[in-house]
């Protein structure tokens, strides 16, 4: 359907489902894309700067009282962004929500020197923020699954400045996937 649409919008959609997701609609959406591409259709700036490979910068931990803050730099096509994720250490160390900032080289300095942010902060390989992270996340994951078999559903509280917790989630895991290969 998207193909047959053979606008720039279209284009970036597939590029992005390509991006995101894994498998044979990863492999679909990509194929898609390029024929849309060979057919002389102009991709948005956002949607070529996601063909740019996704570089590690900076990977930290900060917390106390039961709470931590995993925080991953980022930089694609010289430009730095990353996230901010808050874990419940007495909940099972389950991701509680995901920040999603953009900044600079003085944004990363902060990071690394945990100005602002709450107990000890400690610089951590990208191998293990990634298995950290992916923990809480799954733990996360299976605990909406079961709230969801019970009938409950968990809400984005509309008054937070938050992108949904599902969508965040599945933008920085493909973050973490360019982890692992270009480490």
């Amino acid at each position: 359907m998207l193909e047959a649409e053979a606008s720039p919008q279209a284009l970036g959609l597939l590029r992005g489902i390509a991006w995101l997701t894994g498998g044979e609609l990863s492999r679909a959406a990509q194929a898609a894309a390029d024929r849309l591409d060979a057919a002389g259709t102009t991709a948005p700036n956002w949607a070529v700067r996601l063909g740019a490979p996704v570089r590690a910068v900076e990977f930290t931990r900060s917390g106390a009282e039961g709470r931590c803050l995993l925080m991953g730099s980022f930089e694609r096509a010289g430009a730095i962004h990353g996230f901010l994720v808050g874990v419940h250490r007495r909940r099972e160390d389950v991701a509680h929500y995901i920040v999603l900032f953009s900044g600079d080289d003085a944004a990363v300095e902060q990071q690394m020197t945990g100005r602002g942010l709450p107990g000890r902060t400690e610089r951590l390989s990208p191998l293990d923020f990634r298995r950290e992270l992916e923990s809480a996340l799954d733990r996360r994951a299976r605990q909406d699954r079961a709230d969801l078999h019970r009938g409950i559903l968990r809400c984005q509280d509309p008054d937070a400045d938050l992108p949904p917790y599902a969508l965040a989630a599945t933008v920085l895991r493909a973050h973490l996937r360019a982890i692992g290969s270009n480490v």
